[in-house]
């Protein structure tokens, strides 16, 4: 009895479970004017796992259970791929009946693949068939219940080691080349040939979402260039969705024996082979960093004897943190002395500052006073005209030994009798 519900079960309905593989994954088209280079599968698994529970009772002229039986299969299918070789385990349990043994195989089988494909099957079967007997109609003799699940995953790595210098890469294409098979009512249940073959069949109750006829897609899947690391390696993994709906009924009968079949199920089916490519793009512009002036002084910083001569002042210590050149130049220049102070030669003006922004400084202090200080306020750009600013200090002491003292007033090195400038109180004002 057991196998004929089967046979039954494969007759009518196999046809019926060939759906087009439904995956998280988003398919979207890809740039065909962009540079692709292909990519080579570093590694690659998928594991597919699937379970079949069959129970089936039958019942005397009264309704009374009079016998049950029950059997099972499990199987898990591993796919692992290093490079060109793909090797897959099939591993199986088994009881034939409620008194057998389970029994087990554990099989693997290796083969030599192309090195930027993977290859693999994986189909998810999820629901319920039910197939209950009626001898005469209206009396069980006999039901049937199978329940299935299973799920599948999928995991890639690979690699692009051709990227040129100057590029990187924006998106990762998988094209994933299924081919899938649905039918269509009329195909499913071929009226005539069960009319000549078996009792009346009535119309069969049937509900899909799964696409009908042969499929073959060149969709790609689009993973963004951001999952690509350092070393150029991209991992990819998801699992099969059964969103394909499939749900039938029908029902056979004549004077004396009636059979009802009901089955829900939910699929997802893959069959393909899967290729990786990259699209690239030109690798952005590094943002510019400024020049660094923190750092800065000036050289020489110190002048003696007080000769009353120039001497020149170049800023020094500015980096930038690009490595690129920077053009340094000096803006103003400031002392804390008058241009024309006493205990001075009384010659001016104390600096000349070109329109390039070289700058000399006169070597004189007043020797009634506690040396002087020259200030060079300065700026740096870089090519990009990024630019930072800054001060540095030249001292003129008032013996060979001694230092300076910065006072408050700063005058105008290049202008004589220029009117002193007030430093600013580092506290008020704020």
């Amino acid at each position: 009895m057991q196998r004929a519900l089967c046979s039954k079960f494969v007759a009518r309905i196999a046809p019926a479970i060939l759906p087009v593989l439904a995956l998280g994954a988003s398919l979207m088209p890809g740039s065909a004017a962009a540079q692709v280079i292909p990519g080579r599968v570093v590694s690659a698994s998928s594991m597919n796992q699937s379970r079949y529970d069959f129970v089936l009772r039958t019942f005397d002229e009264s309704g009374n259970e009079v016998a049950s039986d029950d059997w099972f299969e499990e199987r898990t299918i591993l796919v692992e791929q290093g490079g060109t070789q793909r090797c897959t385990r099939t591993m199986a349990s088994w009881r034939e009946n409620a008194g057998a043994p389970v029994q087990t195989s554990d099989q693997t089988r290796c083969d030599l693949v192309p090195e930027n494909e993977f290859n693999t099957v994986m189909e998810v079967i999820t629901g319920t068939y039910r197939q209950t007997e009626e001898s005469p109609p209206g009396v069980v003799s006999s039901s049937a219940e199978e329940t299935r699940s299973g799920s599948a995953t999928f995991t890639l790595i690979a690699e692009f080691p051709t990227v040129p210098a100057g590029m990187r890469v924006s998106q990762v294409r998988v094209r994933p080349g299924f081919i899938g098979l649905t039918r269509p009512t009329d195909w499913m249940f071929p009226g005539s040939d069960l009319t000549q073959t078996g009792p009346p069949v009535s119309d069969p109750t049937y509900v899909s979402n799964c696409p009908n006829g042969l499929v073959t897609d060149n969709a790609e899947w689009l993973y963004p260039g951001s999952l690509v690391d350092a070393n150029g390696r991209i991992e990819i993994g998801f699992a099969a969705d059964p969103s394909c709906i499939q749900d039938v009924t029908w029902v056979e009968e004549d004077a004396s024996w009636r059979s009802t079949v009901e089955l829900n199920q939910r699929i997802a089916d893959l069959t393909g082979q899967f290729t990786i490519e990259a699209e690239l793009e030109p690798e952005p512009e590094a943002d510019n960093a400024p020049p660094d002036c923190s750092a800065a002084l000036a050289q020489p910083d110190r002048l003696w004897p007080p000769s009353g001569r120039f001497a020149k002042v170049a800023v020094t210590g500015v980096v930038d943190p690009d490595g690129d050149p920077v053009t340094v130049g000096v803006t103003e220049i400031r002392q804390d002395e008058p241009v024309l102070a006493r205990g001075t030669r009384r010659s001016c003006p104390d600096a000349k500052l070109s329109e390039a922004g070289a700058a000399r400084v006169r070597a004189e202090r007043s020797g009634r006073g506690n040396g002087r200080v020259y200030v060079l306020s300065f700026s740096a750009t870089d090519p990009s005209g990024d630019s930072c600013t800054g001060e540095v200090r030249v001292c003129v002491p008032h013996d060979a030994r001694g230092s300076c003292v910065e006072d408050a007033m700063l005058h105008d090195s290049t202008r004589c009798g220029s009117r002193p400038h007030p430093r600013p109180h580092p506290h008020r004002g704020k």
